[in-house]
């Protein structure tokens, strides 16, 4: 199953851009936040990461949608890693965890091969072979 995820910063912005981009996308549920992205809490988000299963895939418009920081996205990937669950970005279409595009960006950005080996359950020879 797809599963959205928008959030936007203050309760006077309007998240209805975002979920039109996720019905579009083929999200059968939407979790919606007004919250910052700076908090370490969000309710919606905590609820959201509890109910994805096996095959499903979480969607968000853009990766600042969802994390404010490389750790923190990573952080979220190995707990989708973990539920066998994968990860895109409509924004980023190279953060697509179903193709391993993800692990050649973070690559770039100077992640080590071990901690990505780590994170997306591969072999570090894979992320070499990349």
């Amino acid at each position: 199953m797809k599963i959205g995820y928008a959030r936007v910063s203050t309760n006077d912005q309007n998240l209805s851009n975002q979920i039109a981009l996720l019905k579009e996308a083929g999200c059968k549920e939407i979790f919606e936040e007004k919250i910052s992205g700076a908090k370490k809490s969000r309710p919606q988000l905590e609820r959201l990461l509890d109910k994805v299963r096996e095959d499903d895939t979480l969607i968000v418009c853009k990766l600042d949608r969802l994390a404010r920081s490389t750790h923190h996205l990573l952080e979220i990937v190995e707990t989708l890693r973990e539920r066998k669950a994968s990860f895109y970005s409509l924004g980023e279409p190279w953060a697509d965890t179903t193709t391993k595009e993800l692990i050649l960006k973070l690559r770039e950005e100077g992640k080590s091969a071990t901690e990505l080996a780590k994170t997306f359950n591969v072999d570090r020879s894979t992320v070499y072979r990349l």
